[in-house]
């Protein structure tokens, strides 16, 4: 940000770097920032936890049936990439 102070007069001159697009910049980079600390980062961590807690109470219930459902995993995964690149269209 401090940078921008410094820089010769002209160079906010030009048409990529006039006030309204870098505050358009700044203000986009900051929405960004906040989804990427906020809730994207709460679902991360809680599909993670949820994962690895459901393996260990798995493996405990019946360590050949959690095996078996790890091994046919990927599939499961590849068919929900899929999935989801056909609906984003």
């Amino acid at each position: 940000m401090k940078k921008l102070l410094y820089l010769h007069p002209s160079w906010h001159d030009k048409e990529e770097n006039t006030l309204g697009k870098l505050t358009s910049l700044i203000s986009t980079d900051v929405e960004h920032l906040k989804y990427l600390t906020g809730i994207y980062t709460a679902v991360y961590f809680q599909a993670i936890g949820g994962f690895v807690i459901g393996i260990a109470v798995a493996l405990l219930a019946s360590w050949k049936l959690t095996l078996f459902t790890m091994l046919i995993l990927p599939f499961f995964a590849a068919l929900q990439i899929i999935m989801v690149k056909h609906m984003k269209g």
